[in-house]
């Protein structure tokens, strides 16, 4: 019970550091957040967009649409988009982690000198340490979840609207037949018919899917993240924390 005691007193006593670490740690959980459910938008309208060629080529078999190409063009660059953005966020996020654990525990050299002179083990200083530094990180995962359940339906709206507009800035309005190999499309009214119950702006229109806004898969997703994130933070902190309790070790006699 005086360790829990202690442990949170240590975070009370630098709450500037555990509330920074708890902004930058929740909005690199959002994002990541983000970008999962972007990507997972994207594969179902892929999958969609495909199977409504696959209807069009079934009924015109010998014809070559440019506009599934341009489209499947699009998909590769928004999914190679969206890996960028997720290796910044997961790097961003480790060095800061290293800064942010490594300042403080600067700052609190003279704390982990005092347990070190008591006999403490370093290992029980780095884990002490590294538990107090889990805590503002922990609390983020509660935090994030309860922002996208609550404000679920403007998450929805916000992440469909972001993945369309990245797809319409790629794709074209008007679809481009090549009707060199076929005679079914003559005329514009012919065109239409092929597209039907479609015209030329919904066809790459879906309609998001209401299971991947469910409290279930927003659970899913915001744990699948939170437990990356945790792992790659345990590390970082670990890692920091072990070397500069044994550099304070070898050194405070000196």
């Amino acid at each position: 019970m005086s360790k829990i005691k202690n442990v949170f007193s240590s975070i009370t006593y630098y709450k500037k550091y555990n509330i920074i670490l708890f902004i930058f740690f929740s909005m690199a959980l959002l994002c990541l957040t983000c970008l999962i459910v972007l990507d997972t938008t994207r594969e179902l309208k892929v999958s969609e967009i495909s199977a409504r060629w696959d209807i069009i080529y079934k009924f015109l078999p010998g014809m070559k649409a440019n506009g599934f190409e341009t489209f499947s063009a699009a998909s590769q660059a928004l999914k190679s988009r969206y890996y960028l953005v997720a290796k910044l966020v997961v790097a961003g996020i480790s060095l800061l982690l290293i800064l942010l654990t490594g300042t403080l525990l600067i700052k609190r050299r003279r704390d982990i000198n005092s347990l070190l002179n008591l006999g403490i083990k370093k290992w029980r200083v780095t884990f002490q340490l590294v538990v107090e530094a889990l805590f503002p990180i922990i609390f983020s995962f509660f935090a994030i979840l309860a922002l996208l359940l609550i404000f679920q339906s403007s998450f929805k709206t916000a992440t469909v609207s972001i993945n369309d507009h990245l797809f319409n800035a790629e794709l074209p309005y008007e679809l481009n037949f090549d009707t060199a190999h076929t005679t079914a499309i003559e005329s514009d009214q012919d065109k239409e018919k092929v597209l039907l119950p479609f015209n030329e702006r919904s066809f790459y229109f879906v309609e998001a899917s209401d299971k991947t806004f469910s409290y279930h898969n927003v659970f899913s997703i915001v744990s699948l993240s939170f437990i990356f994130l945790l792992l790659l933070s345990s590390l970082a902190v670990t890692l920091t924390t072990a070397f500069l309790v044994n550099f304070l070790a070898q050194t405070m006699y000196y």
